[in-house]
């Protein structure tokens, strides 16, 4: 468990977001997407869907997976597999996020990766 465990889908999506340079994120009106806010001019703003669900839509997970070098290995046990996340930064640290969820597996293992970037200044 990690500190990204505790958080619902929508937070883990949200800070995705902000760190791959999107701003002023709400929810959609289905609670399932993510939408920008984005000023038009004279204190006006249009809302633009980017309809990105990290922790849900294999598109999404997986290009952070595969942009990232961020491995994901089923665990099986005797009535349930858990799925297990892992990546290695440029100074050998490994990254672990576990869940039944193998896209949120992905999305935490990669917010975990971004932390210890932030942490070392890189």
């Amino acid at each position: 468990m990690n500190k990204y465990s505790e958080m619902s889908d929508f937070e883990v999506n949200k800070k995705i977001a902000n760190l791959l340079g999107f701003k002023n994120i709400t929810k959609s009106s289905n609670q399932e997407i993510l939408v920008e806010s984005v000023s038009c001019g004279y204190g006006g703003f249009k809302t633009v869907i980017i309809g990105k669900n990290y922790c849900s839509y294999y598109p999404d997970a997986f290009n952070l997976m595969i942009d990232n070098n961020i491995s994901l290995t089923a665990l099986a046990y005797s009535n349930k597999t858990e799925w297990s996340a892992s990546a290695f930064n440029s100074t050998g640290n490994k990254f672990i996020a576990n869940s039944i969820n193998p896209c949120r597996a992905i999305a935490e293992c990669y917010l975990l990766m971004k932390d210890a970037e932030k942490d070392n200044g890189d």
